[in-house]
Parts: structure tokens; C-alpha cells; sequence
């Protein structure tokens, strides 16, 4: 798995709108242990608790939480921002579409990048040396950590190559979570008739990004 701060402009499109478009036979929804169940103290004590805690923020949609696990939250307020509100608006997906479309709407459920960082974290250990440490989810791009005032905390932006790189990653993710939350809500109005209908609307949209981010 690539890093959000390694993601090219429609990475994310291709890897969890794709699984939408075109899911794969006998699809199984992922399910993300919660930290009680995990018996993982949720603060910033150690590395894997800061991390831990913070993609169980955005996953569940509190920005607010994330934000006091990083070492720069102005320069990240945006990005975490956007990524709680992707998580958000893919669970509402997942509820519309399995109340309105019942077995066949699990299709639709795909799991955010938070709820798989979460899954990597139980192999892929961050790596500590004295106040700082890795966590390799990347190895080409290792997330950097800092012990600041005795608490852990991500050192996310200092992944992104550049602020432009950055600007073009929320670019994307706001747009992700706008369309995405439109079609939970158009879902659940019953505008589409079937899950194939579902499919093809996000095949447009897919396609209209990879369009407009191309050029």
C-alpha cells in the first residue's frame, strides 16, 4: 500500500471507485477491529497508539481528534478535514446501498484509506529510535514520527514532495467525498434502480476526473 502523501492524482479513484466499478466475485466487506477490541490505549504514549488513534479518527469522520496527532495541524487541516469527510461519506454509501439494494448494496461497501492503514498497522510496526520513528507503510516514502512534550505525533507533512503536491491531493479526496456523498443521498432517494446503475454513474464520474485531473 502507497501512502496518501505518495498517491498520484487518481490512485485512489483507481483502487476504490475501480472495486466499485468492477468489484471482484464473492466481495466481502472489510471490517476494521475497534481500538477497545484491539486493547490499544488510544492517546499518543507510543508510536503505534498515535497512529492507531488517529486513522480511528478519520475513519469514523472526527477530524477534530486527528488533529492533536500531528505535529503540524495547521499546514494538515485541510487534508484532515477532507479525509474524515471521505470516510464519512463512503459509510453513508455503504448504509444507502445495502438498505435500499439489501446483499447486492455490500458491493458498494469499500473500505477508506484510514480503515486499510488501520489493517497495515497490524503487520507493518512503526520503528522507534529515541523522539523520532517510522512507520514504513512506504518504505520508499517512510512516515516520519516525533515524541513531542512526552506524546507521539504524525509528522504526516513532511511526506508530501511538495505544497502543490499536497493542494493536488486534496483536490482530488474534496472531490472524491462530494461525489460520493451525492450518490449515499441519491442512493437513498431511490434514483438508481439497481446496483449495476449505481456502477455505471461511478464509472462517469471516474472517468469525467481522470479527464479533468489530465489536464
Amino acid at each position: 500500500m502507497m501512502s496518501y502523501a505518495d498517491s498520484g492524482p487518481t490512485l485512489f479513484v483507481a483502487l476504490v471507485l475501480g472495486v466499485i466499478v468492477c468489484p471482484p466475485r464473492n466481495c466481502t466487506v472489510a471490517q476494521t477491529a475497534s481500538p477497545a477490541d484491539r486493547g490499544i490505549k488510544l492517546d499518543g504514549v507510543t508510536p503505534e497508539a498515535a497512529i492507531r488513534t488517529f486513522y480511528n479518527a478519520l475513519a469514523r469522520g472526527d477530524a477534530r481528534s486527528a488533529f492533536r496527532l500531528l505535529v503540524t495541524p495547521a499546514e494538515m487541516a485541510e487534508w484532515t478535514e477532507i479525509q474524515a469527510n471521505m470516510s464519512v461519506s463512503f459509510q453513508r454509501l455503504g448504509t444507502a446501498s445495502v438498505f435500499q439494494f439489501g446483499d447486492d448494496g455490500k458491493l458498494l461497501q469499500v473500505s477508506v484509506p484510514a480503515e486499510i492503514a488501520l489493517r497495515k498497522l497490524d503487520t507493518i510496526k512503526p520503528i522507534q529510535d529515541g523522539d523520532t520513528a517510522e512507520w514504513r507503510i512506504n518504505p520508499k516514502v517512510p512516515m516520519k514520527m516525533k515524541r513531542v512534550h512526552g506524546h507521539w505525533r504524525l509528522d504526516l507533512y513532511s511526506s508530501f514532495k511538495t505544497r502543490a503536491h499536497l493542494r493536488q491531493i486534496n483536490a482530488v479526496h474534496r472531490r472524491v467525498a462530494a461525489y460520493v456523498g451525492r450518490i449515499a443521498t441519491e442512493i437513498a432517494d431511490g434514483k438508481f434502480e439497481s446496483v449495476a446503475d449505481v456502477r455505471e454513474e461511478f464509472k462517469r464520474q471516474r472517468e469525467a476526473m481522470n479527464n479533468d485531473f489530465a489536464k
